[in-house]
């Protein structure tokens, strides 16, 4: 089941570009579309937490200077402000995110 398709049966804040994502004040959820190849960055300025869940396909996954591959039904927990890259290394992917947004710590 394709993002677009999965967006349809549940309420979305916004659809775009095979991105399905609903945000409040401090927490973002994501269902993303990859294509074989496709590379996400988020580097280490991002102060949040995040949790992502393969749905479908392959992920290679860097982050916190470790590394992992992982299929559908797999997922990962990346602390805040550590740099993170997930590319789909077979695909089509469906990646779901989960963020939230913290305050710098004093």
């Amino acid at each position: 089941m394709s993002v677009t398709q999965t967006a349809r049966c549940i309420r979305a804040t916004a659809i775009h570009d095979g991105v399905v994502e609903a945000s409040g004040d401090a927490l973002t959820s994501q269902l993303r579309d990859f294509a074989q190849g496709e590379v996400l960055s988020v580097d280490a300025s991002q102060l949040f937490e995040e949790v992502g869940a393969i749905l479908q396909g392959v992920f290679h996954v860097s982050a916190a200077g470790e590394a992992y591959d992982l299929v559908a039904g797999e997922g990962i927990v990346i602390p805040r402000g550590e740099p993170r890259q997930w590319t789909c290394t077979e695909g089509p992917g469906v990646l779901y995110r989960c963020t939230t947004r913290l305050e710098p710590e004093a």
